[in-house]
């Protein structure tokens, strides 16, 4: 979907958002980042913006959870400067490191679809740190669309599912099925014996 909002528009930008890296991540820690998010949008700065979509990450490589988003512009132009000084006023910081790319290849589709948080990186986390990771990030959406993006999603992903070829029926001539590997059977096994127990 993205990648077909990216051929509608002439100078599609990646942009990356840090802040400062700090010892506990909770839910509060996040939802103030997602306010920030937000609250960047509205500033005089980001005028030129007409749509795109933010996603966030969250890695812990030794010094402290560090928290960051990328962004997939629709914008010609914008003022770093001016972008660093008040992403850093949002997060109560002097100033924030922030980066722009122009991505009129498709390199930007990696970054901005990526995970919340690689998996082998979780996989060095101790115990503590997992659990206090997930704990944090329950219930909460890490990609958000916005504007242009937004308002025409429905309009490419209609697209999409039009150019998408049509399923091969199964031997039995039923078209409406899925694979699974024998992991996520069970997953979805135990998500459904909880939903039924609520």
């Amino acid at each position: 979907m993205l990648a077909a909002w990216v051929k509608r528009i002439a100078q599609p930008k990646h942009l990356v958002l840090t802040q400062k890296n700090f010892p506990i991540l909770t839910p509060t820690r996040l939802r103030a980042h997602q306010k920030n998010l937000t609250k960047i949008r509205r500033l005089k700065c980001w005028k030129k913006v007409s749509g795109g979509c933010v996603s966030i990450e969250i890695t812990n490589e030794g010094s402290g959870w560090h928290l960051h988003s990328h962004w997939l512009l629709d914008v010609r132009w914008l003022d770093m400067q001016e972008i660093s000084q008040e992403w850093g006023r949002l997060c109560g910081q002097e100033f924030a490191i922030v980066k722009i790319m122009d991505c009129r290849n498709s390199e930007y589709l990696q970054e901005v679809t990526k995970y919340v948080c690689e998996g082998s990186e979780m996989a060095k986390w101790p115990a503590e740190q997992i659990h206090e990771f997930v704990s944090a990030i329950r219930g909460r959406r890490f990609f958000f669309p916005f504007g242009s993006l937004f308002k025409i999603g429905r309009e490419i992903r209609a697209e999409v599912k039009a150019a998408k070829p049509a399923g091969q029926p199964c031997a039995c001539g039923c078209c409406d099925f899925i694979f699974e590997t024998e992991e996520q059977a069970t997953i979805n096994e135990i998500r459904q014996m909880n939903r039924r127990k609520r």
